[in-house]
């Protein structure tokens, strides 16, 4: 049997802090009156005059409450309480350190050394704190262990010696795996349990066939049961450092997902159906996977940000979100929604530089560049000379370019002027002389340029907003002579769009 490693990165203590805390306190506490918290500590050492408490939620830090600090000891005491999840303790300027709140257990207390912190640290009335810190004891020994051991490892030049080290080291993570596997079953439903067994490792079945083959079958058997040992649906492993849960998230959609629209919207459906009964953690990973790929660098990925707008938000399914927030978003997927690759490219009429009307859909092509530029841009001025050398290479393999100036009413003539001092530029050209009535900047979002989409024969978009120098990367992978078209017109995902930065 072997293991695929979700990433053991526990413990899970903060190595460096940024002070810069997010104010919104009582938007993540609970604010019935109840009994309320008081978390009492005393760290033996400590000079300041303030401590400092601070909640984690998605990575992030929300300080939820100071204390004064007398002798070293200080008490965090409010009448609300406390979501149940990973706090930090801050004592300026340089010390911090975690703490589990459970909101069942509103009092509780600790004692540390101020230069030993995690290693003297003790509990009182809160057996999850002491689980947690001897479980962080233990791996910090088992991780130095190990350290050494791979340190021998990599001197070694005795082979007989080498494999001694390499049993020892399997050894070690056996005995890290055992520890693992006998907390969850002691302690279930802790929080400490929680989260070690998102560190718990996955048994793998051996595989039979070629090398390939058994590849293959081991990435489905990892993407099928990436979350076995992972509750997303538990709201505390939000209120935990990002690694705990939110990374391990991103993992699984950036490299177990195939980077294609479809297969990543299928992805994010299962992931919401995990978590859709948990308030919290459906609408803490809803907006984040929203967020993500509203910000998304990758050719395509808009199509996921749409399917999540007309999906949860159009569906009603996001009751959090205020109408105003909701209709700026549906105006934004109106104007994505109709560029969408995999879409019909809108059609739409421009004029040439003598006045000839001449339409997108009229150009008779097996592939068409559709190429947004402006005569100040200088990004635009920097990709034409490539355009231009692509144009050279693949007109005569069936492509052809039409370069749409961006510039309408007195700036229009601008468009001219530019081509006209650079004849190499020679594909079809055309410009809006409409004042505007051609709609073509409303139809395909026009706000940056430069603007590039690949069609086909019959204008479907298969590819677009990327830079102008993978034009010929993409042309490769959809040229019939690839025996492996189908793969590679898959591949165009991976590619990077560039960021445009010049706004016309």
């Amino acid at each position: 049997m072997t293991y695929f490693k979700i990433q053991i990165s526990f413990p899970l203590m903060v190595r460096r802090l940024s002070l810069t805390l997010v104010l919104g306190l009582f938007a993540l506490l609970s604010l019935a009156k109840a009994e309320g918290i008081r978390i009492k500590g005393t760290i033996t050492g400590y000079e300041g005059s303030e401590a400092f408490l601070s909640m984690m939620y998605g990575g992030n830090q929300y300080m939820v409450d100071t204390a004064k600090v007398v002798n070293g000891t200080f008490t965090f005491e409010s009448i609300y309480h406390l979501e149940s999840g990973v706090y930090l303790v801050i004592l300026p300027p340089t010390k911090s350190f975690l703490i589990l709140v459970d909101r069942n257990i509103p009092e509780f207390s600790f004692t540390a050394d101020v230069n030993h912190i995690n290693n003297t640290i003790r509990f009182d009335k809160s057996s999850d704190n002491t689980e947690y810190y001897a479980y962080y004891r233990f791996f910090e020994e088992k991780k130095m262990t190990l350290d050494k051991i791979k340190k021998d490892y990599d001197a070694q030049v005795n082979e007989p010696d080498k494999v001694a080290l390499l049993s020892r080291m399997q050894q070690e993570k056996k005995d890290i795996i055992a520890y693992q596997s006998a907390l969850i079953a002691r302690i279930p439903g802790t929080l400490t349990a929680a989260m070690v067994k998102c560190e718990l490792p996955v048994e793998v079945p051996a595989f039979n066939g070629s090398p390939e083959e058994i590849n293959l079958q081991k990435y489905r058997f990892q993407r099928e049961h990436y979350f076995d040992n992972v509750d997303i649906a538990d709201e505390r492993l939000i209120r935990a450092p990002r690694s705990v849960l939110v990374d391990r998230v991103d993992f699984y959609l950036d490299n177990l997902i195939p980077n294609q629209p479809d297969s990543i919207i299928k992805g994010v459906d299962e992931l919401l159906a995990r978590c859709e009964k948990t308030p919290v953690s459906y609408r803490f990973f809803l907006t984040h996977i929203f967020n993500k790929y509203r910000e998304a660098k990758s050719i395509g990925m808009d199509a996921v940000y749409v399917h999540i707008a007309e999906e949860y938000i159009v569906k009603g399914k996001t009751p959090w979100i205020e109408t105003q927030e909701k209709d700026e978003v549906l105006a934004a997927v109106k104007l994505i929604s109709p560029t969408l690759i995999g879409k019909v490219a809108p059609d739409f009429t421009v004029q040439t530089q003598s006045g000839k009307d001449i339409s997108l859909h009229s150009i008779q092509s097996p592939y068409t560049v559709l190429f947004f530029w402006a005569p100040d841009c200088t990004n635009c001025q920097q990709s034409m000379p490539v355009l231009a050398d692509f144009y050279k290479a693949y007109k005569a393999k069936g492509v052809e370019v039409f370069g749409v100036c961006s510039k309408i009413n007195d700036q229009e003539k601008n468009c001219w002027t530019y081509l006209a001092n650079h004849p190499e530029y020679n594909w079809i050209n055309g410009s809006d002389q409409t004042n505007g009535a051609s709609g073509v900047r409303t139809q395909y979002n026009i706000t940056t340029t430069p603007r590039i989409y690949l069609l086909d024969k019959n204008k479907t978009i298969v590819a677009k907003d990327f830079g102008v120098e993978h034009l010929g990367e993409v042309m490769n992978r959809l040229l019939p002579s690839s025996r492996l078209r189908l793969r590679r017109r898959r591949s165009i995902f991976n590619l990077s769009s560039t960021l445009r930065q010049e706004k016309k």
